[in-house]
């Protein structure tokens, strides 16, 4: 009898790299990356650069972006995975069941991601950070050392949010989330 090894698929490898993110694990997060992996974040946040290259970058960006982050407990992280057509790309509706210091726990959207997935490896991550979130991080953060961005991301995110209407707009959908897991 001949062994089979288990191949993960795409989509199996996007839904792996959203389960790592509640442990904010950089090491384990870009171990699913390509050596010469691309993550962007399109809206531009004041302090964060807008696009990083080589996994090696990418592990150094999200270990100190995470680490700002650290008195905020992560219950869990709750991705809504979506097929595209071309079966390398696949969009995420990413929420986190968070609880903030001095907060209620909360079930929130953080991101839309776009991720690419070429040979068994995430080639271009494109983060859509809800900026408001993070600005809203940012002034909890004041007066603390904090790696979070000040105020002034507040200015960008509704231009954010209607880019990301705009986008979802485009697709001709007349409801606010995709029917199926698939989209076009």
């Amino acid at each position: 009898m001949v062994a089979t090894e288990w191949v993960e698929t795409s989509r199996e490898l996007v839904e792996n790299l959203f389960g790592r993110l509640r442990h904010r694990d950089a090491d384990a997060f870009v171990e699913l990356f390509a050596p010469d992996a691309v993550f962007e974040i399109p809206f531009v946040v004041p302090g964060i650069p807008a696009r990083l290259e080589g996994r090696d970058a990418i592990r150094d960006h999200l270990v100190q972006r995470w680490s700002g982050l650290s008195g905020i407990e992560v219950h869990g992280v709750h991705p809504q995975v979506y097929e595209t057509t071309d079966p390398e790309v696949f969009l995420v509706e990413n929420e986190v069941d968070m609880t903030h210091p001095g907060a209620e726990r909360a079930r929130v959207r953080t991101s839309v991601n776009v991720i690419r997935v070429r040979g068994g490896k995430v080639v271009l991550f494109r983060d859509y950070l809800d900026t408001a979130r993070f600005a809203g991080l940012a002034a909890r953060c004041a007066g603390r050392k904090c790696a979070c961005p000040g105020p002034a991301a507040l200015i960008t995110s509704q231009i954010n949010r209607n880019r990301i209407a705009d986008a979802w707009n485009r697709t001709g959908r007349k409801s606010s989330r995709p029917a199926s897991g698939r989209i076009g």
